[in-house]
């Protein structure tokens, strides 16, 4: 498990004008994993990653992932986490601090601080520049981290944008999971997908359109991860192809 504490509380956020961005009533509400707190700092990660009875867990209970990964996190970094899980977390206290166990296989990607101090076309899908401080972005298990893309529709002088769930563009990279479990054993299904950069094209696997799997970072009423930019996550197994 991961000890971490949440950096934000969405229930909390206001507009400009003082008004609240979601209704303090959401937990009672289908929208309690779009508007749980997603963004946690990590206070301490485990040593490794365990597998027992050969499937994944990160210590403190079996836990199925379903894919083997590398253990990246580093104390103090600034990480996003799924909606279920941040909704769903355990909860501890010390000394009227309070703080999450979170599990590692439900993070999507970390945040760390660097002494990067300048921005050239190279580093485009590495870091992130706020406020003249730089941030590498690590995704983490496996996750390839895409804008959302959106096709134009024209009717005479109106334009309506509409989201299109069967694509995205690569914006971060993260290394390839070592197996995914199946059928009692690990399979290398990352390693042939072949590589991928920043402004490529992917589109989803059939699967993954047929599941319309379109998992978001961050709730719209939220983004914090890239200015204003939505963007979703989908590990290799679940993509086809990809356009240059």
């Amino acid at each position: 498990m991961v000890l971490c504490r949440s950096l934000y509380r969405n229930e909390e956020e206001t507009t400009p004008a003082g008004i609240y961005t979601m209704s303090p009533e959401f937990n009672k509400n289908e929208f309690i994993h779009a508007h749980a707190d997603r963004i946690v700092e990590v206070i301490q990660p485990p040593e490794k990653l365990t597998y027992v009875n050969d499937k994944p867990t990160d210590g403190l209970y079996t836990y199925s992932a379903g894919w083997k990964t590398e253990m990246q996190l580093k104390k103090g970094d600034i990480c996003w986490v799924t909606g279920s899980h941040a909704a769903n977390n355990i909860r501890i206290f010390v000394n009227g601090d309070e703080y999450e166990l979170m599990n590692y296989f439900e993070f999507i990607v970390a945040k760390r601080r660097s002494t990067q101090r300048a921005m050239g076309s190279k580093l485009k899908g590495r870091y992130i520049e706020e406020d003249e401080v730089f941030w590498e972005i690590i995704p983490l298990n496996g996750y390839i981290i895409c804008e959302e893309v959106y096709e134009t529709h024209k009717f005479m002088s109106y334009e309506n944008k509409i989201l299109d769930k069967t694509r995205g563009i690569v914006r971060y990279v993260g290394k390839p999971n070592e197996g995914y479990y199946k059928k009692k054993k690990w399979i290398n299904l990352d390693g042939s997908f072949g590589e991928l950069k920043y402004g490529d094209i992917i589109v989803k696997s059939q699967d993954a359109q047929e599941r319309e799997m379109h998992p978001t970072l961050e709730a719209k009423e939220h983004l914090r991860f890239d200015g204003k930019k939505s963007f979703f996550y989908l590990q290799r197994i679940y993509l086809d192809y990809i356009i240059n």
